[in-house]
C-alpha cells in the first residue's frame, strides 16, 4: 500500500517494484557486512549463521552446444504471464518504456554534471555537493 489514497494500481505496482529493488540492494549490503565481520552476526532478536552448501548446476548453454537434440527432446514451451509497466510522461502524456525513461534521466544527469563542471572548472565530477546536484537536477527536469 502507498501512503497516497486512491493510488492507481499500476502506480502502486511500480512503487512496490521500486521498494523491492531498494530492499534487495540493502539485503545484499547487509549480507556482505555479515560475511565480512563476524562481530555483527548477533542481534537483539536474531542471530545470523553463515552456512556454505554445495549445489549442482547445469550449464544449459554448454549442454545445448554439445547435445542440441537431447536438449530439444526435454525442452518444452510454457506460457508465462507478466505485467510490464510503462511510464506515462507527466508533461506530454507520452507512454515511455522504462528503458527509454531511464535513458532520458541518464541524459539529464549527464547534462547536469557537464554544466556543473563548466561552472566549476578544475573540479572533479565526484565533488558536486549533493544538495547542489539535487537542486540542479530538479531544475533541469522541470525544463525538460
Amino acid at each position: 500500500m502507498t501512503d497516497r489514497p486512491n493510488t492507481p494500481v499500476p502506480d502502486e505496482l511500480a512503487a512496490v517494484r521500486a521498494d523491492l529493488k531498494r530492499l534487495t540492494t540493502r539485503e545484499a549490503e547487509l549480507k556482505q557486512i555479515l560475511l565480512s565481520d563476524p562481530d555483527t552476526r548477533t542481534g537483539a532478536e536474531w542471530i545470523a549463521e553463515i552456512k556454505t552448501v554445495m549445489q549442482t548446476r547445469t550449464d544449459l548453454k554448454e549442454l545445448r552446444a554439445m547435445h542440441p537434440a537431447l536438449v530439444d527432446e526435454y525442452t518444452f514451451p510454457t506460457e508465462v504471464t507478466r505485467v510490464e509497466l510503462s511510464v506515462v510522461d507527466a508533461d506530454t502524456g507520452e507512454i515511455l518504456s522504462p528503458q527509454r525513461k531511464a535513458a532520458q534521466h541518464r541524459k539529464v544527469v549527464q547534462d547536469v554534471v557537464r554544466e556543473w563542471l563548466k561552472d566549476n572548472p578544475g573540479q572533479d565530477r565526484l565533488n558536486i555537493p549533493p544538495e547542489e546536484f539535487t537542486r540542479r537536477l530538479q531544475n533541469k527536469e522541470k525544463v525538460t
